[in-house]
């Protein structure tokens, strides 16, 4: 079960297909799965793009969970008594079990702080959001262990020491700016932009507009 987009799959796609991988589809859920054969786990490192996803791993008999390095895409779970239960909205959640009670916790936060509790928490007891960067691996009898394989602040410390100057910052950043909205083009529909007028989403147009067809 897949929800998102892999931005970067036919570069893995071709990678893939060098070491003898075949695909009978062009989509980038095909090559997600693909990708978990080859390198398990340790796949998602190689993944640019949003998603929330899961895998059943019938050679291991467990289930595979993953969320996006910076949650774009939801997933809710809710363990209980063997039972584990997962969707890209609590609603969906609900229905299925048959204990369900509002979190006090939760709802007193946001009356008192005007704002969300802090994830994995939700607005309901037991239902839980998979923190962004995070995989959830779930066994046949309903216990689960989570895992970050993505932390931002983690990065950032590896740069420590490694300066570089303000006009190479400007090229870099300008670089992979161009690189990653001519990236997310790609699609197999129409594609449209929303301008609020606003630097950033007026820098997004102007850069996608020099790869777009002129009408």
């Amino acid at each position: 079960m897949f929800n998102g987009e892999i931005y970067n799959y036919l570069e893995l796609k071709e990678d893939l297909k060098n070491i003898g991988y075949s695909f009978r589809t062009e989509s980038d859920t095909e090559v997600i799965l693909a990708l978990y054969d080859f390198k398990g786990r340790s796949f998602l490192s190689d993944l640019d793009g949003m998603f929330a996803f899961a895998i059943w791993d019938k050679h291991k008999n467990e289930l595979f969970c993953a969320r996006d390095r910076f949650g774009e895409k939801p997933f809710f779970y809710k363990s209980n008594e063997g039972e584990f239960i997962f969707a890209s909205e609590i609603k969906a959640i609900l229905p299925l079990s048959s204990k369900n009670s509002y979190s006090k916790k939760a709802i007193d936060f946001f009356l008192n702080n005007q704002r969300h509790i802090n994830e994995p928490e939700t607005f309901f007891e037991n239902i839980f959001s998979l923190l962004p960067g995070h995989f959830l691996v779930c066994k046949q009898d309903g216990k689960f262990e989570i895992n970050t394989y993505y932390n931002l602040y983690k990065d950032f410390d590896k740069l420590k020491g490694s300066e570089i100057s303000y006009e190479e910052a400007v090229k870099t950043t300008k670089e992979k700016f161009i690189a990653s909205v001519k990236l997310r083009l790609r699609s197999d529909v129409p594609i449209g932009c929303s301008l609020s007028g606003g630097i950033d989403s007026s820098i997004i147009a102007g850069v996608a507009s020099n790869f777009t067809e002129k009408s």
